[in-house]
């Protein structure tokens, strides 16, 4: 009996991989899912008790982008894969505190509390992680906002796939430093220049024209008069193992069901992952990558695809790190 182990008879060791954390540190703002139309910011505030400085309030406000009570310290512990979350202004941790026959609900406190970031399609599921909410069965919860407008409070609940808007967040990346790990690679602190939901216009390096999508089809254009166009507009998620998704919506921000570019080159409604691989002295530029691709080897999304009257189809072809029509920087949409 022969063991063949992919090279010949001979074994090959299997090299270890560590997953990425989904989210690079740094400071955030927490705010509902843009599926809601009138979404509002996690921020913390004081109690009206001046005497009390170990505690603050949790609740959500409408955005200000100045204030660092609406910034949160996202800082990933790599020996228990969890997150602590401190708010910028107060310093406060975000923690949960159990009402006595009521539901566990956010707080903000000195003592530290660990948080799993999930990525869950366009956006994040907040959780407990594996830590137990006092007087409740063992099991996880996420933070719910249950009126996406006026959000007083926050609650933890176990998970309901169905109300989308109540338990996911998005993260947006602020431009403050943040509390950068040494501990991760080079190409995921560059990837760090992305922010998790946020969109992008995708231009490429060499031929100046911006990607859209036409129906299921990726095309290339000028955006001269197209600047307000939805179909060149990309949101952009991280997953939970490093891959990058890539999201075009019909209308944004109030959206509808997410077309993905995926490894043929082209938008599809089925959940697809791409990754993403820094350029070397350009920020915010990156090749797109296509692992799975006709099964031949790593492939990229290129700008020499056929000529069509409603603009150049993308290509995908062998990846080929010094070639400038496989780069392409990803320019920030501020809706």
């Amino acid at each position: 009996m022969s063991n063949n182990y992919g090279r010949g008879d001979a074994f090959v060791k299997p090299t270890p991989v560590t997953a990425q954390p989904p989210i690079p540190n740094g400071i955030y703002f927490i705010r509902t899912s843009r599926r809601s139309t009138n979404y509002v910011y996690l921020c913390c505030k004081l109690t009206e008790d001046d005497n009390d400085d170990e505690v603050g309030i949790v609740t959500t406000a409408k955005e200000d982008f100045t204030d660092p009570a609406h910034m949160w310290n996202f800082t990933f512990e790599w020996k228990d894969r969890d997150y602590s979350i401190i708010n910028v202004k107060h310093k406060f941790h975000l923690n949960i505190m159990q009402e006595p026959g009521g539901p566990a609900t956010l707080i903000a406190g000195l003592k530290r509390m660990d948080w799993s970031i999930v990525p869950s399609g366009d956006s994040f599921l907040i959780s407990t992680g594996d830590h137990k909410v006092k007087g409740a069965e063992n099991i996880l919860r996420f933070a719910t906002c249950h009126d996406s407008d006026k959000c007083a409070s926050i609650s933890l609940y176990v998970h309901d796939p169905v109300k989308y808007d109540h338990q996911h967040w998005i993260l947006e990346r602020s431009d403050h430093t943040g509390n950068e790990s040494h501990d991760l690679s080079s190409e995921h602190d560059q990837l760090s220049q992305l922010t998790p939901g946020a969109f992008y216009r995708i231009v490429n390096i060499e031929t100046g024209e911006y990607i859209y999508r036409r129906d299921a089809a990726l095309k290339m254009w000028d955006l001269k008069g197209y600047e307000s166009d939805n179909s060149y507009a990309f949101q952009l998620a991280f997953t939970r193992h490093g891959g990058v998704i890539l999201m075009n919506f019909r209308d944004v921000p109030t959206m509808g069901d997410p077309f993905y570019v995926d490894e043929n080159g082209t938008a599809t409604k089925l959940y697809s992952a791409v990754d993403l691989a820094p350029t070397r002295g350009r920020d915010h530029t990156f090749h797109i990558l296509f692992h799975n691709s006709g099964g031949s080897g790593t492939k990229a999304l290129t700008d020499r695809g056929p000529e069509g009257a409603s603009g150049r189809l993308t290509s995908v072809e062998a990846f080929e790190k010094s070639t400038q029509n496989q780069m392409w920087k990803f320019e920030a949409i501020r809706y």
